[in-house]
């Protein structure tokens, strides 16, 4: 992972009290021979952090943001996966479409409202990687139907093999070692198991008896006439 140039000079200070931003064609050069070392070490993907296009931007950081993917775009280099997170992009999500990295991720637990857009305007070939488990809460993820539907929804429009599961952020915000019974569930789980119900749901909906659905079946009583749960039959 490398904290992308544009969101590295946003945070940046200048002992002269100049716009950071200003340095970005001299830093560039810079990003260009890492990502071309990375290269050359085996790596076949690398996630450029950039959750400033998740902030306001003014016209001087929007035209740095093209600078700079115009510059990353044509190099030798692995693949990139462009991602954001703690909200959603909005009017910066064309930014990230046209960027020209391979993927990019989206937090849809703070940003859910981009993805609609962001299915329509996905360039040809572009991976989704949607953050749709929440990567800053330690506690148990609610894998309800809801989020199995979007699932399937996102894989029906741009097919399974652009889409990657992931969660919203990093996962710096969850304990190393988290409370046994609730959080010790971390995200990579969690995603394991969505991915397992969906194939359970699926299997379970094909092999159902007709008309079996939404019955429910009279507890049984034991010998002595006691309920399951212990209270005497009443004849």
């Amino acid at each position: 992972m490398l904290l992308g140039p544009v969101s590295f000079l946003s945070l940046a200070k200048t002992t002269d009290g100049s716009d950071p931003l200003a340095l970005l064609d001299r830093l560039l050069p810079c990003y260009l021979e890492l990502l071309k070392a990375l290269a050359a070490a085996g790596a076949s993907w690398v996630q450029l952090d950039e959750p400033l296009l998740a902030t306001d931007l003014d016209e001087a950081a929007r035209r740095a943001y093209a600078r700079a993917f115009a510059a990353l775009a044509p190099a030798p280099r692995p693949r990139l996966l462009l991602a954001t997170y703690f909200g959603p992009l909005r009017e910066n999500l064309d930014l990230a479409l046209a960027s020209g990295c391979e993927g990019l991720h989206l937090d849809l637990v703070r940003g859910a409202e981009d993805l609609e857009p962001a299915l329509a305007g996905l360039p040809e070939g572009m991976v989704l990687s949607a953050g749709l488990v929440d990567g800053r809460n330690v506690w148990r993820s609610d894998l309800d139907a809801a989020a199995r539907a979007r699932v399937r929804r996102i894989a029906e429009r741009i097919g399974p093999e652009r889409l990657w599961l992931a969660p919203s952020c990093s996962l710096l915000h969850v304990p190393a070692r988290p409370p046994p019974r609730e959080a010790a569930r971390s995200r990579a789980p969690v995603l394991a198991r969505l991915r397992r119900a969906e194939a359970r749901g699926a299997q379970a909906a094909r092999h159902r008896p007709r008309g079996s659905r939404g019955r429910r079946r009279a507890p049984r009583r034991a010998a002595d006439g006691r309920s399951p749960h212990g209270a005497p039959r009443r004849d």
